[in-house]
């Protein structure tokens, strides 16, 4: 790529961040209230019944347990699992997945929170805390993302080449993959060296000279989001404590107003010993 034709690609990347952020401009006048102190407690609670974290790289990713629910449904389960159940008292517990009996009722979360969750990121990023510790990292990932999507859109099947130039580098990622990685609801690759192999085929000053910076911006906004969804499911699931009452919890709360659009609750009818690695299986999620 010529110097002139990266000046470019720079030129235009940086426009579409500035006016990605400038989309939430006035969002704090219509909330009213003050994100600063509101986002430091929403991202420092903890649950009484939070379903516990697991390290996936300790575990072997396969089907351990083939449940079946009352109404038909299934879900293939990992051994690793951690499921919130109801039990026959009405009181919400966690179990494994041994533990798991019949006519146990499990609470799903189902795939709807995600794109609501998107919105309310976008409500977020325009907060004085969020600004003042995330809009590097948020800029950063903007630009890894803008980046890719002019690369490929300057070339007929631009997305095939970059796949074809990733594979040549011993990197299988697909064109959906990239795609993906181009998207608001992904926060991009999570194996670094593909943030340095990108830097060498597209060979912007930047992301020649900034890579390792980038993806490591993209572990700081990843970590962001994923606490974010992970405090929403458990509003879902969970009851909030009084103290908590504050104008963010509200607000996710009118976000996710209507419970019953994110959630499923199953009885389990059947429980099935599987222990089988099939990649084609999706895992930890009801199936219909």
């Amino acid at each position: 790529m010529f110097k002139e034709e990266e000046s470019i690609i720079e030129v235009n990347v940086t426009e579409k961040i500035n006016n990605n952020i400038d989309e939430y401009e006035n969002i704090e006048d219509l909330y009213y209230y003050d994100f600063e102190d509101d986002i430091k407690s929403i991202l420092n609670i903890v649950f009484e019944n939070e379903v516990p974290k697991y390290n996936v790289e300790n575990y072997q990713m396969k089907a351990y347990k083939k449940i079946t629910f009352k109404n038909n449904s299934f879900a293939y389960l990992s051994k690793n699992y951690k499921a919130f159940c109801i039990n026959s008292s009405k009181d919400s517990i966690i179990r494994v997945v041994d533990d798991l009996k019949i006519k146990d009722k499990i609470i799903f979360i189902n795939d709807k929170i995600d794109q609501d969750i998107d919105d309310l990121m976008g409500t977020i990023i325009n907060s004085d805390i969020f600004q003042e510790k995330y809009t590097k990292d948020f800029n950063n990932v903007n630009y890894f993302k803008e980046i890719i999507k002019e690369y490929c859109e300057r070339y007929e099947d631009g997305y095939k080449i970059l796949s074809n130039e990733l594979n040549f580098h011993h990197i299988n990622k697909g064109v959906p993959a990239i795609k993906q990685w181009c998207s608001s609801r992904i926060t991009g690759p999570r194996e670094k060296e593909v943030y340095e192999v990108i830097s060498k085929i597209i060979r912007t000053d930047k992301l020649l000279n900034g890579w390792e910076e980038i993806y490591n911006s993209s572990e700081v906004i990843r970590k962001f989001k994923t606490r974010l969804k992970d405090i929403c499911k458990n509003m879902l699931r969970c009851n909030i404590d009084n103290d908590l009452d504050n104008e963010l919890v509200n607000l996710i709360i009118d976000i996710f107003q209507t419970r019953n659009n994110y959630i499923d609750i199953v009885e389990i009818s059947k429980i099935e010993n599987i222990n089988t690695c099939d990649p084609q299986l999706q895992l930890n999620c009801l199936l219909k």
